[in-house]
């Protein structure tokens, strides 16, 4: 998620020109996706990135010291800061044309998700974005059990929806069917 506030005088990712934009932790996945964002599209020299915990970012961008936070994490963790600090945040989008962009540069990281309204406190549209696709690769001789409990901890952190085709079944490890299974997203 891109986050802003009314303030900040921020509607689409080329208003992030001579801004300032909290890139998530040194060193952290959120700041690697940050990167690939903004190269993307070519905004990379021209935004100051600020490296910062989610929790920082969203104090930093309550109290005006930043104009933007890249977020990544649980929608959870994040949906409760906002609501207990009474935060009005607004999403920006990334549309379809600046998509492109940042799929082209980096191909295979990302792809496009809708956002729906009201997802977030305070969120009142649909919003256009990038999404990654967590991908757990694992070696044969891991416990079904073990690989089931690292499942449904990601699932439940991240409240993702796992995607589980026909054709991917074949290539699951058994904890993750076993999983899948008993929420119901594959057939026994």
């Amino acid at each position: 998620l891109i986050i802003t506030t009314d303030s900040a005088g921020i509607n689409t990712l080329s208003d992030l020109k001579g801004k300032s934009i909290s890139t998530g932790e040194a060193g952290s996945v959120t700041e690697e996706l940050a990167g690939y964002i903004l190269k993307g599209l070519g905004l990379d020299q021209d935004v100051s990135q600020i490296s910062q915990s989610v929790n920082e970012s969203l104090t930093a961008l309550q109290n005006g010291e930043i104009d933007a936070a890249l977020i990544t994490g649980s929608a959870t963790n994040i949906a409760a800061f906002i609501t207990e600090s009474e935060m009005k945040i607004r999403l920006i989008p990334i549309n379809s044309t600046d998509a492109e962009k940042i799929t082209q540069a980096n191909p295979t990281i990302f792809h496009k998700i809708l956002i729906p309204a009201d997802t977030l406190t305070n969120v009142e549209t649909d919003t256009e974005t990038l999404a990654v696709t967590l991908t757990l690769i694992t070696t044969e001789g891991i416990p079904a059990e073990q690989i089931s409990q690292i499942t449904a901890a990601l699932y439940e952190e991240y409240h993702s929806v796992p995607i589980a085709g026909t054709l991917m079944e074949n290539y699951l490890h058994e904890g993750v069917k076993e999983y899948f299974e008993i929420m119901g997203i594959i057939q026994q």
